[in-house]
């Protein structure tokens, strides 16, 4: 029990208790490569490590989670020299932030917030096309209005000044108010 006391507080990753589990798997590694398999000594630090992974998970010392089980079959392969051990305290540290209930806290708010993004982005369509009806209602209705003072201006005003029946620059009054658009 000295493993667990000393070095790795339940439910929480500090770097002493990562460097720690680091060591054990390096020291499994070199057993297996060597062919003798655990220790007695490094068959109880993994019973240690078991329930200690338990309690990040669920602040209990579940040694039948999945996350011990799926451990411990990594232990054994890792004994057998299958594998190799981390290749720094980093991967394991990151490996007990992932478990850990703050890592997985962690996980769901960064999942959130990527659910959150996801729908945003989703809306883009809609308010881009949105804006286009917008900006092209109000270029429509720039047009009407120029439209507008351009009859008023011209051809109101012509038609005020020079009756129908007298072209204006050689064009009817009437005929050039049919071919305006409105």
């Amino acid at each position: 029990a000295r493993y667990r006391r000393e070095y790795c507080d339940a439910g929480k990753v500090n770097n002493d208790c990562t460097a720690t589990i680091t060591g054990f798997l390096g020291d499994v590694s070199s057993n297996g490569s060597s062919g003798q398999g655990p220790s007695p000594g490094q068959q109880d630090t993994a019973s240690e490590v078991l329930s200690y992974l338990g309690s990040l998970k669920d602040g209990g010392h579940n040694v039948n989670s999945e996350t011990a089980m799926a451990f411990s079959s990594y232990l054994n392969i890792l004994s057998k020299g299958e594998v190799d051990a981390p290749a720094s305290p980093q991967l394991v540290s990151d490996y007990l932030n992932s478990i850990s209930r703050d890592g997985i806290e962690r996980l769901n708010t960064i999942e959130n917030r990527m659910d959150d993004l996801e729908s945003s982005v989703n809306q883009l369509p809609d308010a881009i096309s949105g804006r286009l009806e917008q900006w092209q209602g109000e270029q429509d209705e720039r047009l009407s209005n120029e439209l507008s003072k351009i009859e008023s201006f011209l051809v109101t005003a012509n038609k005020s000044e020079y009756p129908s029946s007298a072209p204006v620059n050689g064009v009817n009054g009437d005929a050039y108010q049919s071919r305006l658009p409105l």
